[in-house]
């Protein structure tokens, strides 16, 4: 359920952080916030949400919910807060496996533009040298 107007925690889409509403009050750059309702282990949270990026918080919900719900199956003793805490670990691992991946691929795109940028001058010094 979708309500325009102040939620109990701001998300911001760019970097999906949830902030308690005090701490975000009157430093909210986007004023066009709708509340955005989210169920996680059995609790609904009214989350602020900057509009247009409604469905990425509610994407972003369903796959905590998936990795709490496969914790709690795996050790069903943990509590809540122990639980939340394993879900963050997990999806901080899967970030920062991603961000890893993410460098390494931009380092190989560099690596390649400096060896075509070499033999595109080796090439145009070539032609310049027939020239004369």
């Amino acid at each position: 359920m979708e309500n325009c107007g102040q939620g109990n925690l701001h998300f911001t889409g760019e970097t999906y952080i949830v902030r308690l509403k005090s701490l975000a009050k009157g430093k909210s750059r986007n004023m066009s916030n709708c509340a955005v309702d989210i169920s996680l282990m059995g609790r609904t949270y009214s989350i602020a949400c900057p509009k247009g990026q409604e469905q990425a918080l509610q994407s972003v919900a369903r796959q905590l919910e998936q990795q709490l719900e496969q914790i709690k199956v795996r050790t069903p003793t943990l509590s809540r807060e122990d639980m939340v805490l394993m879900a963050a670990l997990n999806i901080g691992h899967d970030l920062y496996v991603e961000q890893r991946k993410n460098k390494d691929y931009m380092q190989q795109m560099d690596e390649r533009i400096r060896l075509l940028q070499h033999t595109l001058e080796q090439a145009l010094v070539e032609r310049s040298r027939r020239e004369d």
